[in-house]
């Protein structure tokens, strides 16, 4: 029998935008449109925090969190391992596993329950789901969230699901640190935006085929909470609110399986060798021109009008 979408993947690419600074600030207040994760935020203060070093994710975790922060650290290490075999760079992260109280203290301005990159290599995600986060994700994934089996040690299984949910985008995040390591991120957005799809989707179809089924049909499901050709490429911004933003995460995973199936399991070091070709940089207008089925993609996946009123 087919899985149900509520088995959400552990594994789905996140391309955001291109990293822009931003200070700790006033904590996340109540808007209706929820940022998302798009900017790179100061790291956390780790003084009351407990450390687990490991070969390539090392973590600064809560007292109460080790049994998450090892199973994030497990995961980490095993995708560290396959970026490096397919593109030859060494990727190494710092993991900062926080409370709703030491998130909020810190200042992000990211709702409690989605993760942030900060500084260079690291990442910030959630210790505990609670009812914050159950009520948060069940609104952006229009009210399905991932079945958990068993009891979980701590809280309940809507919040335990909600964590997977975050450690989903832990793992997109670690792809586009990959795709800026390597200087994949190209000239516009969109590109940076495929190409660290294409990081995490060849860690899927790689490591964990049998996700790939769950994670089309998710994909899907966001594109159509917006519709398709929703949004022009220059409708992707800094400050995205985060629904819009995972509408096109929805396509550039499309995007990315377009050209993985036109080059297969070496698309990653292929995108690289065209980029050195390109003068060191990957230039979408090339992309198109050489890909039939990334151009394809393209004109059907995004509208020719903005929507943005700045331009």
């Amino acid at each position: 029998m087919r899985r149900s979408t509520t088995h959400l993947l552990l594994l789905i690419s996140l391309a955001a935008l291109p990293v822009t600074a931003a200070e700790p600030g006033d904590a996340q207040a109540e808007h209706p449109v929820l940022k998302a994760p798009t900017h790179l935020y100061t790291e956390p203060n780790a003084y009351l925090l407990l450390r687990m070093a490991g070969d390539r994710a090392h973590f600064r975790y809560t007292p109460g969190s080790l049994d998450r922060a090892a199973n994030l650290q497990q995961r980490l290490e095993v995708v560290s391992r396959g970026f490096e075999r397919w593109t030859k760079r060494h990727i190494e992260f710092i993991v900062y596993i926080l409370t709703r109280e030491e998130w909020e203290q810190t200042g992000y301005s990211v709702a409690y329950g989605i993760p942030v990159r900060v500084g260079s290599n690291g990442l910030a995600a959630p210790a505990f789901g609670d009812d914050e986060t159950v009520r948060l994700w069940a609104h952006l994934l229009d009210g399905v969230l991932p079945s958990v089996p068993g009891r979980p040690l701590r809280g309940t299984p809507q919040h335990a699901a909600t964590l997977m949910v975050a450690d989903v985008l832990v793992q997109l995040q670690a792809s586009e640190m990959l795709v800026d390591a390597i200087g994949l991120g190209g000239d516009d957005h969109w590109v940076r935006g495929v190409m660290a799809h294409l990081a995490a989707f060849t860690v899927s179809s790689r490591l964990e085929i049998d996700r790939l089924s769950d994670l089309e049909l998710m994909y899907r499901q966001l594109i159509e909470k917006r519709g398709a050709k929703a949004f022009s490429v220059r409708d992707y911004h800094a400050e995205i609110g985060i629904e819009d933003w995972l509408w096109f995460q929805g396509q550039f995973h499309f995007g990315a399986r377009a050209l993985y199936e036109n080059e297969g399991k070496d698309a990653l070091k292929k995108m690289v060798k065209l980029r050195k070709r390109s003068d060191g940089v990957l230039r979408g207008e090339r992309l198109l021109r050489r890909y039939k089925g990334l151009n394809r993609w393209f004109r059907s996946s995004f509208s020719a009008v903005s929507l943005r009123t700045d331009r």
